[in-house]
């Protein structure tokens, strides 16, 4: 049976050798499925620990690194039953917004799992709230194999649709007043209020690394469009990188940082760069021609998926010894989808669930997620589209970067 984990924070520990009190700050343990207590709950239990995993080979990924860095000290399986217990504290603010933010995480997985089930359901608690825990390992296996699996990681393109969803849709609905149009500056208005649902994202999905990148590089873009400076530069980027590392100065390492970042990299020297180059033509030429009938909305899609995929390869290859060779055409035939459908039916659903009309938005949202899936396993079934490489040292990484 499939297992829960969840972080203790330990109040005190008896040493097994009656030294007394051991001091840990936090443990992550593992129980049966369904089992784990809710967020902020007081509990007695006994518990097999292990010390923090060390790599199992030189280079490889060091659990015990990451685990650090979240302050875990050990590791484990609960043995016997998990006893509640009165607490001795209110636990402080952060137990409780904790405890309110996962309350929310599972109200919102109870509505979808009424209209959907299994994979679709697991995909769309995931866009929506980051847990990716319930996701088939078949389907997960052929979601990264395809070059989908970005996807299950809010990064910054989840947070700039939402972003640009709430942006354009409080831009329409105040353009209808003739009067808000002329006299105040709607546009800073609804740059204002995408921000804020950006930062709600951020706290809904639970704050990962990508998701902290994603969310400062919107900030800065929404900030600039309401100070009216140019939105999409290298040194937005470069801001967002500075705040992350401030913040986490542990994150260069990791894979999530590297890959958010140089895909980020790529695509905005497309936007200044590429698109200048690509369509700077008078409107009666060939190019424009093509660009009215969406050629330039395709075009722009097939450049942002290269020059993306392009970008995270060698990071992939570093430290998942696997590249997605057909990555391409995956983005080209899923992710137009997961735009116009899952994405926004999926924000529908959040908005309509106070009124009890969410149903029909999960789903649409299921709907969309069907293709997804279908597209991936397709994909992923294509000769060839497994690429195997073989382990390699930091220096080729550098000279890759």
């Amino acid at each position: 049976e499939r297992t829960d984990r969840f972080v203790l924070r330990v109040v005190s520990m008896e040493s097994p050798r009656g030294a007394g009190e051991v001091r840990l700050e936090r443990v992550r343990l593992s129980v049966k499925k369904g089992t784990a207590p809710a967020v902020g709950s007081f509990v007695e239990l006994k518990a097999r620990l292990l010390p923090p995993m060390s790599p199992q080979r030189p280079g490889s990924y060091d659990f015990g690194r990451d685990m650090y860095f979240q302050r875990i000290g050990a590791s484990g399986f609960v043995m016997g039953a998990i006893k509640a217990a009165a607490p001795p504290d209110s636990g402080g603010i952060a137990l409780r917004y904790s405890a309110f933010m996962q309350g929310l995480r599972d109200a919102i997985d109870a509505r979808i799992r009424n209209v959907l089930e299994g994979d679709k359901r697991a995909i769309a608690t995931a866009l929506l709230t980051g847990r990716r825990d319930a996701i088939s390992p078949p389907v997960n296996d052929a979601m990264f194999v395809s070059g989908l699996g970005h996807v299950l990681s809010i990064s910054g393109y989840h947070m700039a649709v939402v972003a640009g969803i709430v942006f354009f849709a409080i831009r329409a609905l105040l353009a209808l007043v003739p009067v808000l149009t002329v006299s105040f500056p709607i546009k800073k208005w609804s740059a204002a209020g995408a921000l804020l649902a950006a930062a709600f994202y951020l706290l809904l999905s639970g704050a990962e690394v990508a998701t902290q990148r994603s969310f400062f590089m919107t900030a800065v873009v929404l900030i600039a469009v309401m100070v009216d400076r140019r939105a999409i530069t290298f040194r937005t980027l470069a801001v967002a990188a500075l705040i992350v590392l401030a913040m986490a100065p542990e994150a260069l390492v990791h894979p999530s940082f590297q890959m958010s970042f140089a895909a980020t990299l790529g695509l905005v020297a497309l936007v200044q760069i590429g698109m200048p180059a690509l369509f700077a033509a008078p409107d009666h030429s060939a190019t424009a021609r093509v660009a009215l009938w969406g050629g330039r909305e395709f075009t722009m899609l097939l450049l942002a998926s290269l020059v993306a995929g392009l970008a995270t390869m060698p990071y992939a290859a570093f430290h998942f010894h696997r590249i997605t060779p057909f990555g391409v055409v995956a983005n080209l035939a899923a992710m137009p989808v997961v735009s116009a459908l899952v994405m926004p039916a999926g924000l529908l659903g959040l908005l309509a669930m106070p009124f009890g009309f969410d149903g029909f938005f999960w789903w649409l949202m299921g709907a969309g997620i069907d293709w997804m899936v279908a597209v991936a396993r397709w994909v992923a079934g294509l000769p060839g589209a497994v690429g195997r490489m073989a382990a390699f040292g930091t220096a080729p990484l550098i000279l890759a970067s």
